[in-house]
């Protein structure tokens, strides 16, 4: 489990719930990724969130994939998942980022697919 402290300052002491952090690429690129799964906001929808650090170019981007994005079942809830599948699935969602753009002409950026 991802620390408290290892989460972002907006989702620290709230209903966060730390899924990973560490090393995964994207594509041929190396980045850090941090995964944890919150309230878009207070009574809001269920999402995961990726914190995603380029360290070759220094940048950041932060994703959040919602239960509709996922296109889960209407009974399946990212709310109501046990802490592993919640886990898997957020791995699953780091293999559908890809790349868009090009680190030569400042506007690289990253996007979810699909599953």
């Amino acid at each position: 489990v991802v620390e408290d402290d290892a989460l972002p300052a907006d989702a620290q002491g709230g209903d966060a719930v730390g899924l990973f952090k560490q090393s995964l690429k994207i594509g041929d690129r190396l980045c850090s990724v941090t995964s944890f799964a919150s309230h878009a906001w207070e009574n809001g929808p269920y999402q995961i969130t990726f914190i995603i650090l380029y360290p070759t170019l220094g940048e950041s981007w932060r994703i959040a994939v919602t239960e509709e994005d996922l296109n889960l079942d209407e009974e399946a809830s990212l709310a109501n998942m046990p802490l592993p599948k919640l886990k898997a699935l957020a791995k699953k969602v780091v293999e559908q980022l890809t790349w868009v753009g090009s680190e030569e002409g400042g506007d690289l950026g990253i996007v979810f697919l699909a599953l």
